[in-house]
């Protein structure tokens, strides 16, 4: 049970973490935006039903946002930094 090893490592800027594609035909994922502030969890759904949620949980409080289309990874990741950022600043 002690046998193992502690690491922390410094984060200055955020970044997305895009999963693979799952389900018949790839309809779903599984990713995640790193921030300084959190990790927002970001769930995708394409085909007839598109979605994206994503959930931030930030001092003791789950945040969501969901939206019934889909885009690309370079907008993900933007609006989960805007998210995040109109979270924080809340």
């Amino acid at each position: 049970m002690q046998d193992y090893e502690d690491y922390s490592f410094g984060q200055s800027q955020g970044y997305f973490s895009a999963g693979s594609w799952q389900g018949k035909n790839g309809t779903y994922r599984e990713s995640a935006y790193c921030s300084p502030h959190g990790i927002v969890e970001i769930y995708e759904q394409i085909g007839d039903h598109p979605l994206v949620s994503m959930r931030f949980i930030h001092q003791g409080r789950s945040w969501m946002r969901r939206w019934d289309t889909s885009w690309g990874d370079k907008t993900l990741a933007r609006l989960a930094r805007e998210f995040v950022e109109s979270v924080v600043d809340a």
